[in-house]
């Protein structure tokens, strides 16, 4: 910190903020006399506040936020009358606020002391400091009541106490609050969230300020209904009241506060149905009213709220099918949570009108059919669990497109068929396919090398896959089955050999095959045919092999062939062939022949 300004006698502004000062205040600008804005805040300053900046009694202006102070408020700032704003918040400051610090700072309009470790009640003689506008003294441990003072505040727009310890938790104690602020007439946002306060929201929460623009009641022990008188609140913005004890239904009116964005509240125990006078709310963005006991259908009406960004009505008692307006609200790229209800039908194909998604949660419902292919629109898509529901059918192959996702749970459904390789291929960090009627083998590449990040017990028709998986090896005659119109048919391979050079053979002499990859296989065989064009003969094997595993053969219960993995043979590779000791080496190419 620089010492040379306090040789300026006649500095009136200093604004040292946003740097990365270090040290301590020095104690030698207390002899800056004719200072009026002191700015230290953003740097990294120790120590305690200098007790020589109260001769300072021309400072309108002290800010010194984002450092790491510590130490007590020195007595001698309270003396500063002409000081308007005073700004320490986010340091390591600790000590009771002055009994009579407004007294001493009539002048005072911002008062900014959050995150500290101040403690103590809010000072009664606050309400004679009449110029305050901003009183903000958030994450700190200050406790007791509030002061019914705060009522002589007419000036009052900013009243913030979040994360404190007020209130007692006992008797109806928001009853005198909401009396006192409601004489606040420009209060514009009003904090309580995060303390002691109990007992029934009072009705007289209708005659605060018509400027209020949030209320913020969360985490405390309010109980009872919400007053239906909210919708008094016209330039209402922001209202949370998430993680109390409220009961009773939503009410109606709360359509009618046409300026509201956000609406948290969420871990209640609120009850009854949605109303539909939500879909009122043309500003809204944010709708978070998980963890209650709501019943009956989702609102169609919610198509209605055309800015919403995401939508949280998980962990309720809600039923029927999900309106399919929701899925036309291009807007939501936040998430929509609708997991842990009573929701039951198929997922409406205008899924695929959410391209913005970023998360899905439709987990723990009744939902049934098929997963639709239409999820591959999304194009930000990161999480999407369908989990603990009655999803039929294959997973779609156009779920490859989801090229941003990171977690995707379809465990505990009545999926069937393979599980597709191109998942081990997507970007996923998690994947949950357990307790369904998966078959066949598992992938063996990119995630499923990883036997942490991928679940797949509870399918019991499973085979393969990387070996601490312990499943049992897929047997001989497994042939991935793959979509087309060679499905479910009986494929035999012929191999074809045509050379003007072939001699006579004899018996089951093997024929080497090289492949493109430089492995070979051994080839022998009644469906080995060696034809001899200029000889106008053939010469054909008694059984046919690959890596000395029988094709072609009649299984042991019927007439049709077994199936062999045959996809590692190229349509087209050079054939070696040996006989009287000689190698020669010819081209010939691989024919199928498909049996219905």
């Amino acid at each position: 910190m620089p010492v040379g300004v306090s040789s300026l006698p006649s500095l009136t502004r200093l604004g040292l903020a946003l740097n990365d000062f270090r040290g301590s205040i020095p104690a030698s600008f207390g002899n800056l006399s004719e200072l009026s804005v002191l700015s230290l805040a953003g740097n990294k300053l120790i120590g305690s506040i200098p007790f020589e900046l109260g001769r300072l009694f021309k400072l309108r202006w002290l800010s010194l936020y984002s450092n790491n102070l510590t130490g007590m408020v020195p007595p001698q700032l309270y003396n500063m009358s002409s000081l308007s704003s005073v700004s320490l918040t986010s340091n390591q400051l600790h000590g009771s606020l002055a009994p009579d610090f407004d007294f001493a700072l009539p002048n005072l309009q911002s008062f900014l002391i959050g995150g500290n470790h101040f403690f103590g009640p809010i000072p009664s003689s606050i309400g004679n400091s009449s110029k305050l506008r901003r009183f903000d003294i958030t994450y700190n441990a200050i406790n007791g009541p509030t002061p019914k003072s705060l009522g002589n505040l007419n000036d009052l727009e900013i009243f913030s106490t979040y994360a404190n310890s007020l209130g007692t938790n006992s008797g109806n104690e928001l009853h005198n609050i909401m009396n006192t602020l409601s004489n606040c007439s420009n209060l514009r946002e009003l904090s309580l969230g995060a303390n002691n306060f109990s007992g029934l929201l009072p009705h007289s929460i209708a005659n605060l300020s018509k400027f209020l623009s949030a209320l913020d009641l969360r985490e405390n022990y309010i109980s009872g209904s919400i007053p239906v008188g909210i919708e008094n609140l016209l330039n209402l913005q922001l209202f949370i009241v998430n993680d109390n004890m409220f009961s009773g239904s939503i009410p109606e009116s709360i359509g009618k506060l046409s300026k509201l964005e956000q609406i948290y509240m969420y871990e209640n125990k609120l009850s009854g149905k949605i109303p539909s006078s939500i879909g009122n709310l043309s500003q809204l963005s944010i709708l978070a009213i998980a963890e209650n006991k709501l019943e009956e259908r989702i609102p169609d009406s919610l198509g209605n709220c055309k800015r919403l960004l995401g939508i949280d009505l998980s962990s309720n008692n809600l039923t029927g099918t999900i309106p399919g307006q929701i899925f036309d609200l291009s807007s939501l790229s936040i998430g929509l949570y609708l997991y842990n209800n009573q929701l039951t039908g198929p997922i409406p194909t205008q899924i695929g009108n959410l391209r913005n998604l970023g998360q899905l949660y439709l987990s723990e419902n009744q939902l049934s059919g098929e997963i639709p292919t239409t999820l591959s629109s999304f194009q930000v898509l990161e999480i999407l669990s369908l989990a603990g529901n009655h999803f039929v059918g294959t997973i779609p192959e156009s779920l490859n497109q989801l090229k941003g996702i990171r977690f995707l749970d379809l465990s505990r459904n009545n999926l069937s068929g393979q599980i597709p390789k191109f998942l081990g291929e997507l970007r996923l960090e998690s994947l949950n396919l357990s307790y369904n009627m998966f078959e066949g083998e598992v992938p063996i590449d990119g995630l499923f090398k990883n036997v942490g990040a991928f679940s797949v017990v509870g399918n019991s028709k499973l085979c393969g896959g990387v070996e601490v998986l312990q499943l049992p090896a897929c047997p001989a005659n497994v042939l991935q089955k793959k979509k087309g119109p060679l499905n479910n048919k009986v494929i035999i391979p012929i191999l074809s050999i045509t050379s003007p050079d072939v001699r006579e053979t004899k018996g089951d002499m093997p024929i080497t095959l090289l492949l493109k990859d430089g492995s070979s296989s051994n080839v022998l065989g009644p469906r080995l045919e060696i034809i001899n064009e200029e000889a106008e003969e053939s010469i054909v094997g008694d059984s046919l092999a690959i890596n000395n595993q029988p094709i072609g053969n009649k299984d042991q219960e019927g007439d049709l062939p077994v199936e062999h993995p045959l996809e590692q043979l190229e349509e087209n590779f050079e054939k070696e062939k040996s006989y009287d000791g000689n190698t020669e080496t010819k081209s010939c190419r691989l024919s199928w022949t498909v049996f219905m």
